[in-house]
């Protein structure tokens, strides 16, 4: 019998958390889960999705043009005076008054100069190029995902420090009232200790800020309401990657999908130098005809027009002088050729750059973070030293408040340097053409 109202309030708890706008603790995500929603809220990889689409459709376009084109018509013409001579056996109608046409007729390309060839593989090349953009777009949004998981897990930690900032400022401001109150400790220096812990609860507000932005912007990245929970279930770690500026500009080279887009421009860009060049090749084309002709809508047999012909035949032309026109064509094709090669370049010695960068964070986030350690073993001796003398009257409060600040400072300055080494690490996956999660086995 008492089960039943248990039940009850169960489920009043569960409405009522409804209706107030409780919600359950949600479950942690990895980083890589956090980059997976990412990747799939993100419009820039919706737009380049469309876009590798549009390239794909405009490849299989090209392609229709290379095959026989087949074409159907059906026509009526009606003339005033239809056209008649005389015979000695009588009047003969070569033209009815009303005339019907139905038509059906196949036209197949055999030689344009391989321009309907290099249109096709130009669209291919086109293809290819979205698809490395479309990678390089994935590659973007995951590194601003992890690197924004990177920051929010570092304002968690600072809002930490923050926190227990003010913990010992309050617990040093007990102190220091009642040294007041038993006269050892003057006025001022108690009023130094307030000033200091309105100072550490500004800055615990500001950290806390932080957080909120934070949190904002990695829910904007995955896509989720701007005040939606974030539960990570990794932290900020620290593990050692041994990796030369030498191996890392290989992967690179190998991976980055900008050298790859930027090499299918390039390809397209030959291709359409051939078309170009195109115009100075005659164009070989064959077609083939069946047609039906009577003076009734039904296409009867009809006592005027031969009912019914068929015709095939061949056909080249050669536009031998446009005043320059193709020569103009492909001397812009060449120019754009040209233009890809040194864009090339560029986008080489930005890899070159970023790699090397990147490497250089690395290295240094890593030896911040041995010595940041050392700082904070050092600053929480050196507080607790105080501490002690300080309670027992042989050293000052202000000697106290340094030591607190030095703890502080030493504890923003460590998580500051995991956070640093683990964005280093994102952007050093990011710049070796990296970062995207492993996709499960089927």
């Amino acid at each position: 019998m008492r089960t039943a109202p248990a039940r009850i309030w169960v489920v009043a708890a569960v409405v009522g958390g409804i209706i107030c706008g409780w919600a359950w603790p949600s479950a942690g995500m990895s980083v890589d889960e956090a980059v997976t929603k990412a990747l799939t809220h993100s419009p820039a990889v919706a737009q380049a999705k469309r876009q590798l689409e549009a390239a794909r459709r405009g490849k299989k376009e090209a392609l229709t043009y290379m095959l026989p084109s087949f074409s159907a018509s059906y026509g009526w013409e009606r003339i005033q005076d239809p056209k008649s001579f005389s015979t000695p056996f009588g009047e003969i109608t070569t033209q009815a008054e009303e005339t019907y046409t139905a038509k059906v007729s196949v036209y197949q390309p055999l030689f344009t100069g391989f321009k309907l060839l290099s249109t096709y593989q130009a669209a291919s090349a086109a293809a290819e190029a979205a698809r490395w953009q479309l990678q390089s777009v994935k590659l973007t949004v995951a590194r601003q995902t992890r690197v924004a998981c990177y920051q929010l897990m570092a304002a968690r930690k600072a809002l930490e420090v923050a926190e227990q900032a003010v913990e010992l400022l309050e617990a040093h401001l007990r102190t220091a009232r009642q040294f007041h109150a038993n006269g050892i400790l003057p006025l001022n220096d108690v009023l130094k200790v307030e000033v200091e812990l309105a100072s550490a609860r500004q800055k615990r507000l500001k950290a806390a800020n932080t957080v909120v932005l934070m949190r904002n912007r990695l829910n904007t990245l995955m896509g989720r309401a701007l005040d939606a929970p974030v539960a990570l279930d990794e932290g900020l770690g620290q593990e050692p990657v041994e990796i030369t500026y030498a191996q890392a500009m290989a992967t690179a080279k190998a991976n980055r999908p900008e050298l790859k887009a930027i090499d299918a421009q390039i390809a397209r860009a030959k291709r359409l130098v051939a078309r170009a060049r195109s115009g100075y090749y005659p164009s070989l084309g064959l077609s083939a005809a069946y047609e039906v002709m009577s003076d009734s809508a039904d296409l009867g047999d009809s006592n005027v027009y031969d009912h019914t012909n068929w015709s095939v035949g061949a056909e080249i032309s050669w536009n031998f002088w446009e005043w320059g026109r193709t020569a103009h064509k492909v001397g812009q094709a060449r120019a754009e050729l040209m233009r890809l090669k040194a864009m090339k370049r560029q986008i080489l010695e930005e890899i070159q750059l970023e790699v090397k960068q990147a490497i250089v964070e690395l290295t240094q986030a890593w030896h911040n973070i041995s010595t940041a350690a050392t700082a904070v073993r050092q600053a929480k001796e050196n507080y607790r030293i105080t501490r002690e003398r300080y309670r027992q009257q042989l050293t000052t409060n202000t000697e106290l408040l340094d030591a607190r600040t030095l703890l502080t400072q030493a504890r923003n300055d460590y998580f500051s340097a995991l956070a640093g080494y683990n964005i280093a690490i994102a952007k050093l996956r990011w710049a070796m053409g990296q970062g995207l999660p492993e996709q499960p086995r089927r």
